[in-house]
């Protein structure tokens, strides 16, 4: 063998890992931006990279870098249970006044 032989060789190594690094590389870039944006579904985002990535051509990978970069709503904050409890005492008299209207007008009847 010459050196150009190995010279070749170690060109086609050099090519084969960058590629391998090329694939891992993609496959996780929609989970890293996902995490990066406090996505709620990092990991079904990371799955559905992979599976695109190497099942379906790359056509599910570009739909997991779109869903990478959704905008979920943040729901509002809940509100606290004391507020709850006067909400519920609020509904309580009311259904009270609505039942002694009733009973009012049965009399009335």
């Amino acid at each position: 063998m010459t050196a150009f032989d190995y010279v070749a060789f170690g060109a086609m190594i050099v090519v084969f890992c960058g590629i391998i690094y090329a694939v891992i590389w993609l496959g996780d870039m929609p989970a890293k931006i996902a995490k990066e944006r406090n996505h709620p579904q990092v990991s079904a985002v990371q799955a559905m990279a992979w599976f695109g990535l190497l099942f379906t051509g790359g056509i599910l990978w570009i739909v997991a870098m779109v869903w990478a970069y959704y905008e979920y709503a943040i729901p509002s904050q809940s509100p606290s249970i004391a507020t709850l409890e006067a909400e519920i005492e609020k509904l309580r008299a009311r259904v009270d006044a609505i039942d002694i209207d009733l009973s009012k007008s049965e009399d009335a009847l």
